[in-house]
């Protein structure tokens, strides 16, 4: 098993980011030319107190995102592996008093050596709450379309 330079906090996510770069290191004895992996980063659905916890698992995300590409580059690796955050919904703008309800769509984190960054793809929608592709339901907060 490999030991990587880079320092992987003990969190239950740097520990699935560390067994993707192992794999990644052991492909060429594995018979592996690509692989995708999913790793699973829970406790994101905040109701409430969005801030406070957001506070909390972003640096998580940070620090565990940073490793695995510190490592990639330590395999040589980094041109050839692209990471993606999937979201199943996303929030509303407007409140429940203390966070923000289900919505419609959400904006993804593309990582990689050889992506082109620095670009925002499709039509990104204004972040107005009167905006023309919003919907009003009957006692209900707003959605998106």
């Amino acid at each position: 098993m490999n030991t990587f330079e880079p320092i992987y906090p003990d969190t239950n996510l740097t520990k699935q980011f560390k067994m993707v770069a192992q794999v990644i290191a052991a492909r060429e004895e594995l018979g592996f030319s690509r692989q995708t992996f999913f790793i699973n980063f829970v406790g994101l659905d905040h109701h409430d107190a969005v801030l406070e916890n957001q506070a909390a698992k972003l640096p998580q995300f940070s620090a565990a995102i940073g490793a695995f590409y510190e490592t990639l580059d330590e395999l040589k690796m980094s041109n050839n592996v692209m990471t993606f955050t999937i979201l199943d919904f996303s929030r509303m703008l407007t409140s429940n008093g203390n966070g923000s309800d289900h919505g419609w769509r959400g904006n993804v984190l593309v990582v990689g050596g050889s992506v082109n960054g620095a670009e925002i793809y499709g039509q990104y929608p204004e972040l107005v709450l009167d905006h023309p592709l919003m919907l009003r339901r009957p006692n209900t907060s707003l959605s998106w379309l």
